[in-house]
């Protein structure tokens, strides 16, 4: 009887501690879709900071970090498109593309987001 109740206890706790964002039959369209969104979000956020630091820096400052995040950007893009290349002809290529561009993007987040809370001069 133990083993019984055991063997239908276990997927129901699974059920109860999975996030709520899973979905249990996703098709790769459905994740490289919620892949993308996660970029979008991620990119969003990394405007918000990059302008609010902008903001605060003088004319050099600017023309440094616009420089810095151009540059920033190729290399994001490259690197996606590495990462993803080792999946180069398969389903997940896109997906596994967006997220490493949403996982780099929030990396960047964090690096602006420390520049503009330690910056105590305006530059």
């Amino acid at each position: 009887m133990k083993c019984v109740l055991v063997f239908f206890a276990l997927p129901l706790t699974w059920l109860v501690i999975a996030p709520a964002d899973v979905a249990f039959s996703q098709t790769q369209a459905e994740l490289t879709r919620q892949a993308a969104n996660e970029f979008k979000a991620a990119d969003a956020d990394l405007n918000r900071v990059y302008k609010a630091l902008l903001a605060k820096l003088d004319d050099e400052g600017r023309a440094k970090l616009v420089a810095a995040q151009r540059a920033w950007i190729t290399f994001r893009d490259a690197e996606a498109a590495y990462e993803a290349d080792t999946l180069r002809g398969g389903s997940a290529q896109e997906m596994t593309r967006w997220g490493v561009m949403a996982s780099l993007t929030q990396e960047r987040t964090k690096t602006l987001k420390n520049s503009l809370e330690n910056d105590n001069s305006d530059r």
